[in-house]
Protein backbone atom coordinates (compact mmCIF):
# COMPACT_ATOMS: atom_id res chain seq x y z
CA UNK A 1 0.00 0.00 0.00
CA UNK A 2 1.19 3.44 -0.86
CA UNK A 3 1.45 6.17 1.80
CA UNK A 4 0.08 9.60 1.02
CA UNK A 5 -0.18 12.76 3.02
CA UNK A 6 -2.42 15.53 1.80
CA UNK A 7 -1.71 17.96 0.25
CA UNK A 8 2.05 17.22 0.36
CA UNK A 9 4.33 14.81 2.16
CA UNK A 10 5.35 17.63 4.54
CA UNK A 11 1.78 18.60 5.46
CA UNK A 12 0.90 18.37 9.13
CA UNK A 13 -2.04 20.46 10.26
CA UNK A 14 -1.58 22.00 13.68
CA UNK A 15 -4.34 21.46 16.18
CA UNK A 16 -4.68 24.02 18.95
CA UNK A 17 -5.62 22.60 22.32
CA UNK A 18 -6.67 24.47 25.49
CA UNK A 19 -3.85 26.40 27.09
CA UNK A 20 -2.44 27.51 23.71
CA UNK A 21 -0.43 24.31 23.40
CA UNK A 22 0.07 23.19 19.82
CA UNK A 23 0.13 19.56 18.87
CA UNK A 24 -0.32 17.55 15.70
CA UNK A 25 -2.99 14.92 15.40
CA UNK A 26 -3.04 14.14 11.70
CA UNK A 27 -3.46 10.61 10.44
CA UNK A 28 -1.38 9.31 7.52
CA UNK A 29 -3.34 8.48 4.38
CA UNK A 30 -2.71 5.08 2.83
CA UNK A 31 -4.28 3.45 -0.22
CA UNK A 32 -5.03 -0.07 -1.30
CA UNK A 33 -3.46 -0.24 -4.82
CA UNK A 34 -6.82 -0.91 -6.49
CA UNK A 35 -8.46 2.02 -4.67
CA UNK A 36 -5.59 4.29 -5.66
CA UNK A 37 -6.02 3.31 -9.31
CA UNK A 38 -9.72 4.17 -9.15
CA UNK A 39 -8.98 7.55 -7.53
CA UNK A 40 -6.41 8.37 -10.22
CA UNK A 41 -8.90 7.43 -12.97
CA UNK A 42 -11.70 9.65 -11.62
CA UNK A 43 -12.74 12.85 -13.42
CA UNK A 44 -10.91 15.91 -12.07
CA UNK A 45 -13.82 17.53 -10.21
CA UNK A 46 -14.87 14.29 -8.52
CA UNK A 47 -11.27 13.47 -7.65
CA UNK A 48 -10.70 16.91 -6.14
CA UNK A 49 -13.80 16.65 -3.95
CA UNK A 50 -12.73 13.21 -2.75
CA UNK A 51 -9.18 14.44 -2.08
CA UNK A 52 -10.49 17.31 0.05
CA UNK A 53 -12.79 14.95 1.95
CA UNK A 54 -9.88 12.56 2.56
CA UNK A 55 -7.79 15.46 3.86
CA UNK A 56 -10.58 16.24 6.32
CA UNK A 57 -10.68 12.57 7.33
CA UNK A 58 -6.95 12.67 8.06
CA UNK A 59 -7.57 15.52 10.51
CA UNK A 60 -10.71 14.06 12.09
CA UNK A 61 -11.37 10.46 11.00
CA UNK A 62 -14.54 10.02 13.05
CA UNK A 63 -16.04 13.48 12.56
CA UNK A 64 -15.45 13.62 8.80
CA UNK A 65 -16.82 10.13 8.08
CA UNK A 66 -19.88 7.98 8.76
CA UNK A 67 -20.09 4.50 10.26
CA UNK A 68 -19.97 1.64 7.78
CA UNK A 69 -22.33 -0.95 9.19
CA UNK A 70 -21.88 -1.25 12.95
CA UNK A 71 -20.24 1.84 14.45
CA UNK A 72 -16.98 0.31 15.65
CA UNK A 73 -14.87 3.41 14.91
CA UNK A 74 -12.63 1.33 12.65
CA UNK A 75 -14.42 0.78 9.34
CA UNK A 76 -15.85 4.09 8.13
CA UNK A 77 -17.33 5.48 4.92
CA UNK A 78 -16.73 8.79 3.24
CA UNK A 79 -19.41 10.10 0.88
CA UNK A 80 -19.10 13.02 -1.53
CA UNK A 81 -21.50 14.16 -4.27
CA UNK A 82 -19.85 11.81 -6.78
CA UNK A 83 -17.88 9.24 -4.78
CA UNK A 84 -18.03 6.74 -1.96
CA UNK A 85 -14.96 5.42 -0.12
CA UNK A 86 -14.57 2.71 2.49
CA UNK A 87 -11.86 3.57 5.03
CA UNK A 88 -9.99 1.68 7.73
CA UNK A 89 -9.09 3.95 10.66
CA UNK A 90 -6.07 2.79 12.63
CA UNK A 91 -5.66 4.69 15.89
CA UNK A 92 -2.49 2.89 16.97
CA UNK A 93 -0.45 3.88 13.90
CA UNK A 94 -2.53 7.01 13.20
CA UNK A 95 -3.39 5.93 9.65
CA UNK A 96 -6.47 6.14 7.44
CA UNK A 97 -6.40 3.46 4.76
CA UNK A 98 -8.61 3.75 1.69
CA UNK A 99 -9.87 0.22 1.03
CA UNK A 100 -12.34 0.85 -1.81
CA UNK A 101 -13.58 3.75 -3.94
CA UNK A 102 -16.68 3.86 -6.11
CA UNK A 103 -17.70 6.88 -8.12
CA UNK A 104 -20.52 7.94 -10.38
CA UNK A 105 -20.32 10.84 -12.78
Amino acid sequence: MKDHCLPSSDFVAPVVVPGNQRTTNVYRLKYDPAAEAVHEAMPATSSEALTLALAAACSDPIGATEPYGEDDGVIRMLVTDAAFAVLLVGDTLKAVTVLQISYYD
